[in-house]
């Protein structure tokens, strides 16, 4: 979500050396701070971005509840 930095996308890149992940981010025109989604965007970990209030209803659709 929201904020400063690269260490969220540094976390992504390693968990993803181990695991099989669906990365949704923070779309930049609902973000504060773009920094941390924009890194992930940038480094081609995120699967999807969203809007913060459409981010809940992501997750839902994607592990299908």
């Amino acid at each position: 979500l929201t904020g400063m930095g690269a260490d969220g996308s540094k976390g992504i890149a390693s968990l993803r050396a181990k695991k099989k992940l669906y990365v949704i981010t923070q779309s930049e025109d609902t973000c504060v701070v773009y920094g941390m989604p924009k890194a992930t965007d940038q480094m081609g970990l995120s699967n999807q971005s969203a809007p913060i209030t459409g981010i809940a209803n992501a997750i839902v659709k994607e592990i299908g509840g």
